[in-house]
């Protein structure tokens, strides 16, 4: 994740919203429907990875940062690939897609593993990241940012 990207995109909500507390929905309002920049299902893998990483905290309800997004620049057009700021460089393939499982609420990450280990054990001479990508896939979680890395 290109942080610089991330912390205007973080500072582009908390500015939209005069600071006050921010909620999950607030995000999804804020980047998905108003700005346009990510999916629905995009804005949760980013909330989830900036949970992760440090730039986000929160107790589920109300989330906050953890730097001063008043002295963030962002500039007047405000543009950028979401794999700007929906890549988690460090982490492993398949924990970027664990995250993803997560971040979509429509299977929990335990289910999908089971499920992807079934497949396998299936097809033998499949790897996990595959049989996770099948999971992901017939749950109806977007794959399009995972395809490239597994080709």
């Amino acid at each position: 994740m290109k942080t610089d990207i991330a912390k205007q995109l973080i500072a582009s909500v908390f500015l939209a919203r005069k600071g006050r507390d921010i909620t999950f929905q607030d995000f999804v309002k804020e980047i998905s429907y108003k700005q346009q920049l990510l999916s629905e299902e995009q804005v949760k893998l980013f909330v989830e990875i900036c949970m992760n990483s440090g730039l986000l905290s929160g107790n589920g309800e109300k989330i906050s940062t953890n730097f001063s997004f008043t002295g963030v620049e962002i500039p007047l057009v405000f543009t950028f690939s979401p794999e700007d700021v929906l890549s988690s460089e460090g982490t492993s393939l398949t924990d970027r897609m664990l995250i993803a499982v997560d971040a979509s609420g429509k299977v929990s990450r335990e289910v999908a593993t089971e499920k992807a280990r079934e497949i396998q054990d299936f097809m033998k001479y499949m790897t996990f990241e595959i049989a996770l990508l099948a999971v992901m896939r017939e749950e109806g979680i977007d794959v399009t940012m995972f395809l490239e890395e597994l080709v």
